[in-house]
């Protein structure tokens, strides 16, 4: 599915004080990848490996980097084969691992919108009963109608080299596994950033039970506050639940700053969710 065919990107949101702020502000929050609410997020896993390979891969590292010459290869090898050292070596790894995947949540942010595609309506996406109820804090927040181009703009132009472009999630069944030997061949490569592919695979998948969610995700570097055009919102959805002073609030702020943007009263009907206009 490609991101040509996206028109829209919904975000829902709690009914907190910061929401506020940042529509006063014209600006959108990017999270790092440890604060968000999928604990697995960022996360993959390492190919299994053998005996053999685990001390094919640090010999290798270790010459690469001048830590002993090649002639010196067989006896460095037949001391890694004893247990004792084989399996200080096998820690090791272990913590490169840990290493890598804590360098992935805790340098990547993200903002994440629910997508829309082209000969959808808004309103088939506003009616997920699930995002309404885990992202608005039972029905008492809002959801804000993006329009995708404009946002998407907006963030590359408003915010220097920070915006990192976006994708849509990747929704699988498997954590996605890294081949290790050639994770760290490419790490030791000079001038040669050999993690990119694992960590854009990393960032941009999540496993299937998140799927109803349909996440398009921009990327950052920095976890904090981004501009973003006065244009890109086009439309606000009011939750049932909403505390009366905070609706107040909402619209008092779009009627001023936001004078075009369309706002609708949220309200259950049947099984699902019925719409207003306020006018």
């Amino acid at each position: 599915m490609s991101v040509d065919k996206i028109e829209k990107l919904l975000k829902f949101l709690p009914a907190e004080d910061y929401v506020l702020d940042s529509l006063k502000g014209e600006t959108v929050w990017f999270s790092y990848l440890k604060n968000l609410n999928d604990p697995f997020e960022g996360n993959v896993r390492f190919s299994k490996l053998e005996r053999e390979d685990v001390i094919n891969v640090y010999l290798e590292v270790v010459v690469s980097k001048g830590g002993i010459a090649p002639a010196e290869l067989p006896e460095y090898r037949k001391v890694l084969e004893m247990d004792r050292h084989y399996e200080g070596l096998v820690e090791a790894i272990g913590e490169i691992e840990k290493d890598t995947v804590r360098n992935i949540m805790e340098t990547f942010s993200t903002f994440s919108c629910c997508r829309v595609m082209s000969g959808s309506s808004v309103a088939e996406r506003t009616n997920e009963i699930l995002m309404w109820a885990h992202y608005t804090k039972s029905f008492r927040g809002l959801c804000l109608d993006f329009d995708f181009h404009v946002l998407d703009k907006s963030l590359r132009e408003l915010n220097g080299d920070e915006a990192m472009g976006n994708a849509l999630i990747n929704y699988e069944h498997e954590m996605y596994e890294v081949d290790f030997p050639k994770f760290m061949r490419n790490a030791i490569k000079p001038h040669q950033v050999g993690m990119d592919d694992y960590i854009k695979t990393a960032i941009f998948r999540k496993h299937s039970i998140w799927e109803y969610e349909k996440e398009l995700r921009f990327l950052s570097g920095r976890e904090g506050l981004f501009n973003i055009s006065n244009e890109a919102i086009k439309g606000v959805y009011l939750g049932p639940n909403m505390d009366e002073k905070y609706r107040e609030e909402v619209v008092t702020i779009f009627r001023s700053k936001f004078p075009y943007v369309k706002l609708y009263d949220v309200a259950p009907y049947g099984y699902g969710l019925n719409y207003k206009e306020l006018k």
